[in-house]
């Protein structure tokens, strides 16, 4: 017999060789189809892919990725002074940083420097000026002083906002009509670019909750709090007033430094002091909310231009923050994609928490850099919802 591969006609021949009736079963007819039948499942399994009904290609199983779900519409808005809904916060919390943040696997919760060095015990002062001490009567208090020093080397993720050209001039500020136009994302703009966090920042996050262009929805909370909001908002709402009178935009840049607020003060670049009314133990957990988180005013002249807000590109939908993650893609009620912010070098995993976490496994990723992950995906939950065949719903 000449060695070498058999076909499938060899086996078929072998097999109706005999001729004893126990085997005549074992027609040429039966052996063809089952050799087809073969070939065919063999083809499947080349062709189809391991799971069928995987809602995304599998290659996307490799990377770093959290796969996640959103509900029936995309974030109404990710401007941190005007966000509060609780599904935006997802994405809020992971590209703005406020100057605190909670202790994540601490109870009962317990505040922690996020950008700053460490979280400020306030001074206490008395009408007349006079510190007072710690444990002073809250009657005998007339202000409070929080003094935010703020952590050297945090950068903003790259963003065109930055951008500047080989005389430093911001090079995407005065977009023309044609090319605002054309962008559906602020990284349509070919070049990018950085700068360190500053105490201004954090200044100017604060005087947007009380502009008139932004409408927070903590001024009301917060004009009884902060010395001199009150008066500040006025003169903001007078002066934007004349603005838009005098043919000025929504979109408009609206410079908020350039008017002083006597209960916010950048002491230099990275001391902020903050000054409130009374003495509030509360107001140290507003510092770790997004309402104060910092806004560069590189950001609000860049999304001022027109044209951008018409194509949906503004701070509602392309945050500018420090965070973890930055927003990659924005499709409206489809898809978000966050990115890890490659200039994001500050976070750590926590290494403390209760008695029993380490049991848990919850401290196994101790001291490891954050974020554990390079993206984030959100798509609409419908989307993620997997296809069943119909004898298995």
């Amino acid at each position: 017999m000449t060695q070498g591969r058999r076909s499938i006609s060899d086996y078929a021949s072998a097999l109706t060789a005999k001729t004893d009736p126990a085997h005549s079963l074992f027609s040429r007819r039966a052996v063809w189809a089952a050799a087809a039948a073969v070939l065919v499942f063999a083809a499947l399994l080349f062709t189809l892919p391991d799971v069928t009904n995987n809602p995304r290609p599998l290659a996307e199983y490799g990377e770093k990725t959290l796969f996640t779900a959103f509900g029936g519409r995309s974030p109404r808005t990710l401007d941190p002074q005007r966000s509060y809904s609780s599904d935006e916060t997802a994405y809020t919390y992971s590209i703005y940083e406020p100057p605190y943040q909670y202790a994540y696997l601490k109870r009962p919760y317990e505040l922690e420097p996020r950008t700053v060095e460490k979280v400020a015990e306030p001074k206490y002062f008395d009408k007349s000026g006079k510190e007072l001490p710690a444990d002073a009567d809250p009657e005998a208090v007339a202000e409070s002083r929080y003094v935010l020093k703020i952590r050297r080397g945090i950068f903003y993720a790259p963003h065109p906002a930055f951008a500047k050209d080989e005389k430093g001039a911001f090079r995407y500020h005065h977009l023309d009509a044609d090319l605002a136009a054309r962008v559906r994302s602020p990284f349509d703009l070919p070049e990018a670019g950085t700068r360190e966090l500053t105490a201004a920042d954090y200044a100017n996050g604060i005087r947007r909750i009380a502009s008139p262009q932004v409408v927070s929805p903590i001024y009301g909370t917060m004009s009884s709090r902060i010395v001199g909001f009150p008066d500040f908002k006025k003169r903001l709402d007078a002066k934007w007033r004349a603005m838009r009178e005098a043919g000025a935009s929504e979109e408009t840049f609206f410079d908020l430094m350039a008017e002083p607020l006597e209960g916010v003060q950048v002491i230099d670049d990275h001391t902020l002091e903050i000054r409130i009314h009374g003495k509030d133990p509360q107001f140290a957990y507003w510092l770790a909310m997004t309402f104060f988180a910092p806004m560069p005013q590189e950001a609000e002249r860049f999304y001022a231009q027109a044209g951008l807000r018409a194509n949906n590109v503004s701070l509602d939908t392309w945050p500018v923050g420090t965070g973890a993650f930055r927003m990659q893609t924005f499709r409206e009620n489809r898809l978000h994609v966050l990115e890890r912010n490659p200039l994001y070098k500050h976070g750590f995993y926590p290494c403390t928490g209760e008695p029993d976490d380490e049991k848990k496994g919850l401290l196994k990723d101790c001291g490891k850099p954050l974020p554990l992950v390079d993206r984030v995906v959100f798509e609409p939950a419908s989307r993620q919802k997997i296809t069943q065949s119909p004898e298995t719903k």
